[in-house]
C-alpha cells in the first residue's frame, strides 16, 4: 500500500471522537483535527524502513529532527511543527482533484465500523462498572492513514489521547474541540441522577418537539406506548444534539440502519 503524500511527505490524521453514551450507543467527531508530516520525504526502499523520521509522523519522534523541524519543509503547505490541521489540508487535496467529501464518509464509516466491532464488550464493562448511564464519556483519538487511492486504514485508536498543544495550530484545534465537548455533554448534569419531576418535563418535551417538527417520527414506533425510560434517553438525545456545536454525530443517524446486522444484540437484557 502507498500512502498519500504531500508535497513528497508521508502524513496521517489524528481525528477527536466523542462518545456521549454507550447505551444507547451515540457517537460524535469534531470535523477538524490535525495533520501530521513527516520530517524527511518519503521512499519504501529498504533501507529506509531504518530511518523513523520517513515513516513515522509522531511529533515526540520528529521532533529530534531539528534542521527539518524548525523550519518549514516545503512553502506549498502551511504548517508549523509538522503540523497542519484537517480542514485546511483537504482544501489543498480538492485544489488537486481530490473527492475529500468521500474520504471524509468512509472515515467516518470507519468510525461507526470501529466501535461496532468491540460495542458489546464495552457496553457490558460500562454497565457493571458505571452505576449511573448518564455521569461518563469519553474522548478519543483514532490515527488514520490515507493511501494513494484516498482510502483510509485505522492505525491505532488512543484512549485518553495528549490534549497538550505544541504549536497554535494545535492550540486552536484543541481549544474549539474541548471548548465544544464540553458544551455536548453538558457537563454540569454528569452525575446528577434522574429526577422525577423531569420525565413528565421530558414527555412534555418530546411532545411539543414531534409537533413543531424537531424531533422526526419514525416508521413502525408509537411514541405513546414508550416507557418512562424510553422517553427520557429520546429527550437526552435531542436535548444533546442540539447541544452539539461543531461535533458531528455519526450514531445514530438517519442511515444507521445499514449497520444493525453488525450490532451484536444481548437478548437477556431486552
Amino acid at each position: 500500500m502507498d500512502p498519500l503524500l504531500i508535497d513528497g511527505y508521508k502524513i496521517t490524521f489524528r481525528i477527536y471522537v466523542c462518545i456521549t453514551s454507550v447505551d444507547p450507543l451515540r457517537i460524535y467527531v469534531f470535523p477538524n483535527g490535525l495533520t501530521r508530516i513527516c520530517s524527511e520525504k518519503f521512499t519504501s526502499t529498504l533501507d529506509s524502513f531504518k530511518n523513523s523520521f520517513i515513516h513515522l509522523t509522531n511529533y515526540d519522534i520528529n521532533k529530534f529532527n531539528k534542521q527539518a523541524f524548525e523550519s518549514n519543509i516545503s512553502k506549498d503547505i502551511k504548517q508549523e511543527g509538522l503540523r497542519c490541521d484537517i480542514e485546511y489540508l483537504f482544501d489543498l487535496l480538492k485544489q488537486q482533484g481530490k473527492d475529500t467529501d468521500k474520504l471524509w464518509d468512509e472515515i467516518k464509516d470507519l468510525i461507526v465500523k470501529t466501535f461496532l466491532a468491540v460495542e458489546h464488550k464495552i457496553t457490558k464493562h460500562v454497565q457493571y462498572n458505571i452505576p449511573l448511564r448518564t455521569n461518563a464519556f469519553e474522548i478519543l483519538g483514532f490515527d488514520v492513514l490515507v493511501d494513494q487511492k484516498m482510502k483510509p486504514w485505522l492505525l491505532e485508536v488512543n484512549h485518553g489521547p495528549n490534549l497538550e498543544p505544541h504549536t497554535n495550530i494545535e492550540t486552536i484545534v484543541k481549544r474549539d474541540m474541548i471548548r465544544d465537548a464540553l458544551q455536548l455533554i453538558d457537563v454540569e448534569r454528569l452525575s446528577i441522577p434522574i429526577l422525577e419531576h423531569e420525565v413528565p418535563e421530558a414527555w412534555n418535551n418530546l411532545q411539543r418537539s414531534l409537533k413543531e417538527g424537531k424531533v422526526e417520527k419514525i416508521e413502525g414506533i408509537d411514541f405513546e406506548q414508550l416507557t418512562i425510560s424510553d422517553i427520557w434517553v429520546i429527550y437526552e438525545t435531542e436535548m444533546e444534539f442540539q447541544r452539539r456545536g461543531r461535533w458531528q454525530r455519526l450514531f445514530p443517524n438517519p442511515d444507521s440502519s445499514k449497520y444493525f446486522p453488525l450490532l451484536k444484540v444481548d437478548e437477556t437484557n431486552r
